[in-house]
């Protein structure tokens, strides 16, 4: 399929739709001519097999608390399995209905009110409210910006560990451009010494 027949076949019309991304924009901003890339939400139609399964369901006409079957774990362990070559237990394994809580379930297991949590930003804004609702330290570094990426300042960041006795990094790692993710040699080096100052 080329890109054009891909847009063709699944790009949507969103407007008009009460979605928040676009008829949103105006109350957000107070305009609505914008390009809205502000959350994390797509224009493009979700696959026809999703689609069918959920309008399967939504025939029986009744709608209450669901269990997570097996098969929901064993689905993740594969996906894992197939990409990282790391396939993973179901004891492991939490559901969650976000990310968001779940980083607030991991703050409150690993941290105590008071301690310190990490993050780079710029960042998506809950990483800042999770933080602080949970009445911990929010430890902001900024990220360098440099040819059209951002990078990670590692000085800063371990200064900021250092100072801060931060206890938990927390990081969104889609914005960091894939180059610095390459360079696993001495970002392993990099991450154990900052493991070895937040140990508690």
């Amino acid at each position: 399929m080329t890109k054009q027949e891909f847009l063709q076949t699944y790009l949507v019309e969103r407007c008009g739709t009460d979605c928040s991304k676009w008829d949103g924009l105006k109350e957000k901003f107070g305009e609505e001519n914008l390009l809205a890339m502000w959350v994390a939400d797509m224009e493009f139609k979700t696959c026809d097999e999703i689609v069918e399964a959920m309008m399967e369901r939504t025939q029986h006409g009744v709608f209450g608390y669901s269990c997570v079957p097996d098969d929901y774990y064993q689905v993740f362990s594969d996906w894992m399995e197939r990409r990282y070559h790391f396939p993973v237990r179901k004891e492991w394994v939490r559901f969650s209905t976000g990310c968001v809580t779940a980083i607030a379930w991991m703050i409150h297991a690993f941290t105590k009110p008071g301690d310190s949590c990490m993050i780079l930003t710029p960042v998506y804004y809950p990483f800042h409210n999770v933080v602080t609702n949970g009445d911990r330290n929010l430890v902001r570094v900024e990220l360098n910006y440099d040819n059209g990426y951002f990078t990670m300042d590692y000085k800063a960041i371990e200064k900021a560990i250092v100072d801060n006795q931060v206890k938990m990094f927390i990081q969104c790692s889609p914005i960091i451009r894939r180059a610095e993710y390459g360079q696993r040699k001495n970002l392993t080096g990099y991450w154990k010494s900052a493991g070895d100052m937040m140990s508690w």
